[in-house]
């Protein structure tokens, strides 16, 4: 390769580092707008990692903006989430209504999915919104128990016992089935809405 065209592939790589700097810099400039302005969002498999990482920023954010002098500040919460893990789906959900105790708004909002924890992450606003093309999904609680019989049978209870808690938690924020209904017309499987049905059964507030 001649030394001219060795000269024009460097400039060629050091162009597109600098494209990808660029790239870089605008994306965590526009993360880090989004965040000051309260925006948050639940991407992805919720884990215990990607919950405590989530739940930070909100209660450090929120921290910042309830000592301020603005009232009512407003937290939107973003989802597009297959579920995941109960316990921190459940931890990202009693954070948020903490945060609404200390006297934040919250928005939360689905935009593509919100199955299984994520559904129960979206009962947490104040106002539920979901997107035109976005969908619900609701089952019971699972679980890959072993073990001997006794403790598989303690751990059936737990999950029954877990799978009402969620029930009345949909119950409640719908205001429009029992919980006995539920139980048995929805949760006893994979149940999709879409976002004219979510609104029907009142488990959103809002198709925006």
């Amino acid at each position: 390769m001649s030394k001219k065209a060795v000269v024009e592939v460097e400039e060629l790589h050091s162009s597109a580092l600098e494209d990808i700097e660029l790239e870089r810099t605008l994306w965590e400039h526009a993360e880090f707008v989004a965040k000051s302005s309260g925006m948050f969002y639940l991407h992805g498999e919720v884990t215990a990692e990607s919950a405590l990482e989530l739940i930070k920023e909100m209660e450090l954010w929120a921290v910042t903006n309830v000592l301020s002098s603005e009232p009512s500040p407003q937290l939107t919460l973003h989802i597009n989430s297959e579920g995941g893990e109960l316990a921190a789906g459940l931890s990202i959900h009693d954070t948020l209504r903490g945060l609404a105790r200390m006297g934040l708004q919250i928005t939360t909002g689905v935009r593509g999915e919100a199955c299984s924890m994520a559904a129960v992450v979206l009962q947490a606003g104040d106002r539920r919104l979901i997107g035109p093309a976005s969908r619900l999904m609701l089952h019971q609680v699972s679980s890959g128990g072993a073990g001997t019989t006794a403790e598989i049978r303690r751990q059936s209870e737990h999950l029954q016992a877990t799978d009402k808690a969620i029930a009345e938690l949909f119950a409640k924020r719908s205001g429009k089935f029992s919980v006995e209904w539920l139980e048995k017309e929805i949760l006893d499987r994979d149940r999709w809405f879409t976002p004219a049905e979510a609104l029907e059964v009142g488990l959103v507030d809002g198709i925006a």
